[in-house]
C-alpha cells in the first residue's frame, strides 16, 4: 500500500512539474503565443506555407477579410491585394506586392479578432475588436503615419528618416532610454506607420532584447511590449519613446 502511494504521489508531482513546465505563461519569450504548446507552429508553417513578397512570415494562420474602423475613424481594409490570402491551387498563403506596413497589424488580428478566429475566446480580454467584429476605435492607433519625418509638422514626436522602406530615429542620443518601438514604410514610400508591430514584439513575453546607449541589452518587459515594460516608469519612458513631449528632453520642436 505504501508502496503505491508512493508511486502516485511521484506521478502526481512529475505531472505538475511538467504542467508548469508547460504553462504559456511561464514562458518568457513566447508566453501564451505558444498556443496549445505549439512553440513556433502556433503561427508559422515553415514547410507548408507558399508565401510571396517581403514580409510574408511563412504564416499558418488565416486572416480577416475585411474592413475595420480604427481610432479616430480611419479605415483598414483587409481585403486589399496586399494582404495573405489562401491559395486553392498551391494550398497555401500568397501575399501581393508592396510590402504594406498594416500587414504588421493583420497578422496580428489572425487572432485577437475574436469573431473572425475564436482564438482568444479563452481570455476576452486579449480580443481586440469589439462584438461587431469591425470597430477597432478603442484601441491605440493603427495604420496611422507618424507625423514627425522632418517635413515641419509633428513636433510633439522624435524626428524620423525613411530610407528604402527602412526607418531609423533620427537622433538616438538626446532620449537616453532609446527607441525600442518600431515604424514600418511601404516599398518607395517616405511616410513611416504605426501598426501593432510598432509597440509589440509577438517573439518576446517578458523577456527582450533593446539597444540603450548603444549597446544592446536584455530587459525586462510585459504583455510583448519590444521595451522595458515591467516597471510604472518603465511604462512611462517607453511610451516617451514615440512621445517626445512626454519626455523631459523634449525641446519643443521635435527636432531633437
Amino acid at each position: 500500500m505504501k508502496k503505491t502511494l508512493v508511486f502516485l504521489l511521484a506521478t502526481l508531482v512529475v505531472t505538475a512539474v511538467a504542467w508548469a513546465q508547460y504553462t504559456p505563461n511561464a514562458d518568457p519569450l513566447l508566453g501564451p503565443h505558444n498556443f496549445q504548446n505549439e512553440g513556433c507552429t502556433a503561427c508559422h508553417a515553415p514547410h507548408n506555407a507558399v508565401l510571396q513578397g517581403e514580409g510574408g512570415f511563412l504564416w499558418a494562420r488565416g486572416v480577416p477579410q475585411k474592413s475595420y474602423t480604427t481610432y479616430g475613424n480611419r479605415t483598414l481594409d483587409t481585403t486589399a491585394a496586399n494582404y495573405l490570402k489562401f491559395d486553392n491551387i498551391t494550398g497555401g498563403y500568397t501575399l501581393g506586392t508592396g510590402n504594406d506596413p498594416s500587414l504588421h497589424t493583420v497578422l496580428c488580428l489572425s487572432c485577437h479578432d475574436t469573431v473572425y478566429s475564436g482564438m482568444t475566446l479563452t481570455n476576452p480580454n486579449n480580443a481586440v475588436v469589439d462584438s461587431s467584429g469591425t470597430n477597432l476605435t478603442n484601441n491605440h492607433p493603427v495604420h496611422v503615419a507618424y507625423p514627425n519625418t522632418g517635413t515641419g509638422t509633428g513636433a510633439e514626436f522624435w524626428k524620423v528618416t525613411v530610407s528604402s522602406g527602412s526607418v531609423k530615429f533620427a537622433d538616438t542620443t538626446a532620449y537616453g532610454y532609446g527607441h525600442p518601438t518600431r515604424l514600418y514604410a511601404a516599398d518607395g514610400s517616405t511616410t513611416p506607420y504605426i501598426e501593432c508591430g510598432t509597440c509589440h514584439n509577438p517573439h518576446a513575453f517578458k523577456d527582450t532584447v533593446v539597444t540603450q546607449a548603444g549597446s544592446k541589452v536584455t530587459v525586462k518587459t510585459d504583455h510583448f511590449v519590444r521595451g522595458a515594460y515591467a516597471t510604472a516608469t518603465d511604462k512611462q519612458y517607453f511610451c516617451a519613446s514615440c512621445h517626445a513631449d512626454k519626455s523631459s528632453a523634449w525641446d519643443g520642436t521635435g527636432n531633437q
